[in-house]
């Protein structure tokens, strides 16, 4: 907190200076310091800071292909000691990989994307491909390593992709956000274009753990392409999925330890991967997960994946292929309080999507207002017992001669679903009559259970006339 606070004091400071816009082009073939005016062409514009390092600034690479003497193509925001870099836009059309930052959890700097009106942008164009090579794929990174923050004053677009591969994809770019740095700011972070973006590193890549952090008011965009989270990645505001071609689109969580983003389909996938050797580990999440109307969401697991929050929505949620999806949280049809709606789930293998456990029980969220109701929808899910599964219900204008269908398995008969192991009322003095089928669940005959103090009134006055007549 205290380095939150620090940071946006000396941001405020950094970004009252002004300074006219310019334009620039790295000049070298290998990597230098950002911040050294002789790696920029022009380095003589009047009345700039010699290099990149202001609002609506353009800095532009096209290729580095010579190593620094740290033996990789590198560069690094503060070698003359400045905190803070600026600059509007980033363009790197690249042939090979490039690491920017430099020092160790010490050594505090940052990069500023500011411009006047119009987003931030950073886009990183891999320019080629050798599938001969065995590691082709891993040449064509953007690390984000060290200590080096990143703020934003705008809505910043990432932007990642390579050119189309023997599978017909593009997604030999890869931004990689690797160490222990952080985004700050008031605005959203957008993720465009087919390539990865992945936060963190697993233990089987790196031979360490990171802390990525995203401080962020805004929610994360990922219109195409990935995002992928690792162990320690840490999220203040949700993250927003849309789909693309190709599958892109989609999240993936490797299964260290999990992670708790919050995460919101307006499509596009979510993919639990395992990774490393010895038995499968359970990825979690523990955020809440929202399902909109606008499309269908998907779960590729090929491993086991844990939701434990609170997962909300109008459309289906399907998984396609296989591993042991559960989901142990709290399941709420509709969107928001009072806003009804379908929460539907769909296993493309027998019983791959479980709804609770003995040790890990679903609380579900049923709102009912008169003949409208939410309902939960499953198929393919022959092992759904009620048992596990606690229901909570919301009542708003009951009608008593109206019969409400709640859960709804297309199972049939052979689905023989139970009853729940336990219902609650709200308000408290609402009962009605649940219906049991073998693959639904039905309430008839709502209606207001008199409070004890009208009983109570009730028998005080009939006393009272009895004590009446036999005047």
């Amino acid at each position: 907190m205290k380095k939150s606070i620090l940071l946006l004091l000396m941001l405020t400071i950094v970004l009252s200076f002004s300074a006219s816009a310019d334009t620039y082009t790295w000049a070298l073939q290998q990597g230098w310091a950002w911040d050294t005016n002789i790696v920029w062409n022009p380095a003589d514009i009047a009345n700039s800071n010699k290099y990149p390092n202001a609002k609506d600034d353009v800095a532009i690479i096209n290729t580095l292909t010579v190593t620094n003497s740290f033996g990789a193509y590198q560069m690094w925001p503060n070698q003359f000691g400045h905190v803070f870099t600026t600059v509007g836009e980033w363009w790197l059309n690249m042939t090979n990989d490039l690491t920017f930052g430099a020092g160790d959890a010490s050594t505090f700097n940052a990069m500023v994307f500011q411009t006047t009106n119009q987003n931030a942008k950073l886009t990183f164009n891999n320019l080629y491909i050798d599938e001969s090579d065995p590691s082709w794929w891993w040449n064509h990174i953007l690390n984000f390593r060290f200590n080096t923050s990143y703020i934003i004053s705008n809505d910043l677009i990432l932007f990642a992709e390579g050119p189309v591969d023997s599978y017909g994809y593009k997604d030999s770019a890869v931004i990689w956000f690797v160490d222990d740095g952080q985004f700050f700011g008031n605005q959203a972070l957008i993720k465009e274009g087919e390539g990865r973006f992945i936060i963190g590193a697993h233990y089987s890549d790196t031979h360490q753990y990171s802390n990525p952090q995203f401080h962020l008011t805004e929610p994360i965009y990922v219109n195409n392409g990935t995002i992928e989270p690792n162990h320690g990645a840490t999220f203040d505001s949700p993250i927003v999925l849309s789909g693309g071609s190709n599958y892109f689109g989609f999240y993936r969580q490797y299964s260290e330890d999990g992670v708790d983003a919050a995460l919101v389909f307006n499509s596009g996938f979510y993919v639990a991967n395992y990774t490393g050797t010895g038995a499968p580990l359970a990825p979690t999440n523990n955020a809440a997960i929202t399902v909109c109307a606008q499309a269908d969401s998907y779960v590729f697991s090929g491993h086991n994946v844990y939701f434990g929050g609170t997962v909300e929505g109008t459309n289906w949620f399907a998984e396609w292929s296989g591993g042991d999806v559960l989901f142990g949280g709290i399941l709420s049809p509709g969107i928001g309080a009072g806003n009804l709606g379908q929460l539907s789930f769909y296993s493309s293998n027998t019983n791959t999507i479980r709804i609770g456990a003995p040790n890990a029980q679903v609380d579900l969220k049923i709102d009912i207002n008169g003949p409208n109701n939410d309902v939960l929808v499953v198929q393919r899910l022959f092992d759904l017992s009620l048992t596990n599964i606690n229901l909570k219900l919301n009542v708003t204008n009951p009608d008593p001669n109206v019969t409400n269908l709640i859960v709804f398995s297309f199972d049939g008969e052979d689905a023989n679903i139970g009853t729940f192991n336990s219902v609650e009322w709200t308000p408290t003095n609402y009962t009605g009559t649940i219906i049991y089928y073998p693959n639904a669940v039905e309430i008839t005959g709502i209606e207001e259970i008199p409070e004890p103090a009208f009983f109570s009134i009730c028998a005080l006055l009939l006393a009272l006339i009895g004590l009446k007549l036999k005047k």
